[in-house]
């Protein structure tokens, strides 16, 4: 929205052609945002992510280090 990030009208078909699911965030996500109360001060839309990995068992890459540092085995350090 403030210019940084020129995307291409057609973003969404092209991640679904690539044969991408997107996933809804839903309760079960909510509830488990509650298990990472360290993270009450970071940013709220890593905390969904976050929760929604946990919630749905998949990995979640990231170079956030606040996030890698919990040790969690489905967070991925993207810097490797």
């Amino acid at each position: 929205m403030i210019g940084k990030l020129k995307v291409s009208p057609r973003l969404t078909a092209l991640i679904t052609e690539s044969g991408y699911v997107p996933l809804g965030y839903n309760f079960k996500a909510g509830d488990a945002i509650t298990e990472f109360p360290e993270l009450l001060r970071h940013d709220p839309f890593d905390r969904m992510l976050l929760a929604q990995a946990k919630a749905d068992g998949l990995k979640l890459m990231t170079a956030d280090r606040t996030l890698l540092a919990l040790g969690l085995d489905f967070i991925i350090d993207a810097r490797q």
